[in-house]
Order: C-alpha cells, then sequence, then structure tokens
C-alpha cells in the first residue's frame, strides 16, 4: 500500500512535469523575463521533487526485495523525463543570458547617446559664451578708438599681458591689452594667432585648437 502511495506522487509529480514543460514554448515568446524565470525556478522545484520521489521509490522497492535491474528499469523512463527537463531549462537560461545581454548593450547605448548629448550642450554653451565674450570686447574696444586716435602720437608704456585663463571677468582687461600691443600692429594675422594662443590658459586654447591656423582662423 506503501508503494503504491509512492507510485502515485511520482505519477502526479511526473504529469505536473509534463504539464508545466509543455508552457515552456509560449512563455519565452511573450519576452517577460521575469515570468521566465519563475517558470524555470518552478520547473527546477518540481524537478527536485521528483528526484526526491524516485530515490525514495527506489528504496521502497529495494527493500521490499525487487532486484536491482528491475529498480533500475523503473528509473529510467522518471530519468528521461528529469534529464528533457534539465535540456529545456539549459536553452531558458541562454535565453535569459542573451536577453539580459541585449537589455545591457541597449542601456549602454542610451548612455553614449545622453553622454554624445551633454558633451554637444556643453560645447555649445562654451561656444556662446566665447562668442559674447569676444562680442564684448570688441564693442568695448571700438568706443575706445576715438581716445587712442588723439594718443596715439604720444609713446605709450609697454603693457604686461597676463595669460587669459577663462574667465567672463578678465576678458575685456585682457582683450584691450591684447589688441593694444598686438592687434593693432602690422603683425600678420598668423604671427597674431600665434601670439593670442600662447597667451590663453591651456583649457581656454582648446576650446580654438580646431580653428585653422591662417587668416581666416584667427578673424574667425
Amino acid at each position: 500500500m506503501e508503494e503504491k502511495n509512492s507510485d502515485n506522487f511520482i505519477n502526479t509529480e511526473r504529469q505536473l512535469l509534463k504539464l508545466t514543460r509543455s508552457k515552456m514554448k509560449a512563455i519565452p515568446e511573450k519576452g517577460n523575463l521575469e515570468k521566465i524565470i519563475r517558470h524555470k525556478e518552478a520547473l527546477g522545484k518540481i524537478v527536485k521533487e521528483l528526484e526526491d520521489l524516485k530515490i525514495q521509490g527506489e528504496k521502497d522497492k529495494l527493500q521490499d526485495g525487487e532486484a536491482i535491474e528491475d529498480v533500475q528499469t523503473w528509473g529510467v523512463d522518471i530519468e528521461g523525463e528529469i534529464d528533457e527537463t534539465d535540456c529545456k531549462m539549459s536553452h531558458l537560461n541562454q535565453y535569459l543570458t542573451e536577453a539580459e545581454a541585449r537589455i545591457e548593450n541597449e542601456k549602454c547605448e542610451k548612455e553614449k547617446i545622453l553622454l554624445k548629448q551633454q558633451r554637444d550642450e556643453e560645447l555649445y554653451f562654451k561656444k556662446c559664451k566665447l562668442d559674447q565674450m569676444a562680442s564684448l570686447g570688441s564693442v568695448s574696444v571700438k568706443s575706445t578708438k576715438p581716445e587712442q586716435a588723439r594718443v596715439s602720437s604720444v609713446k605709450m608704456p609697454k603693457l604686461v599681458i597676463t595669460k587669459y585663463g577663462g574667465t567672463y571677468e578678465r576678458w575685456l582687461s585682457f582683450w584691450n591689452k591684447f589688441e593694444a600691443e598686438i592687434d593693432n600692429t602690422d603683425l600678420p594675422a598668423v604671427t597674431k594667432f600665434a601670439y593670442l594662443k600662447e597667451l590663453l590658459e591651456p583649457h581656454v586654447c582648446d576650446e580654438i585648437d580646431g580653428l585653422l591656423f591662417t587668416m581666416e582662423g584667427y578673424t574667425f
């Protein structure tokens, strides 16, 4: 009677395993990773219970005096179902690994796009800031030209130009000195450009490194 109950438990567990395994094809097609993981865990639990029942059934049969060969034959079908389930679970694991890799790649691509957008915005902001400072400097310089014309015959002391570090507050002072000492001279534009780059701090100079080293680049 006890062996019969054991067989009933095993048969019930085998039917449950077949039922759960039959749902495997439809679940991945829906693409719900959490549901796939739950299904895989459910299969693993059923397989574990079936293995435990198989071991107990083998023990009961041996205790009842059945031959080892007969017990082995009895367990062949059960082992076949377990092996088939293990194979399908392996496919599920592979599917999950590939799906997680795709999700991670998509995440990385989105982060790259976002980072590029941020860099483009920062570069655009810096360019606008430099254009604004250049515009303010040009207005200030033009307003001083009439006075410069009146004192052009007077020998003025040489100005000391300190390197420009990129701050808005120091721009007008720097540009006024640069124009008085270099920009208003008869030097070639490329020479003036070279002087200008020498008088910029490295991080500021980086902003204009993309300009051509020509007259057009200097007057950009």
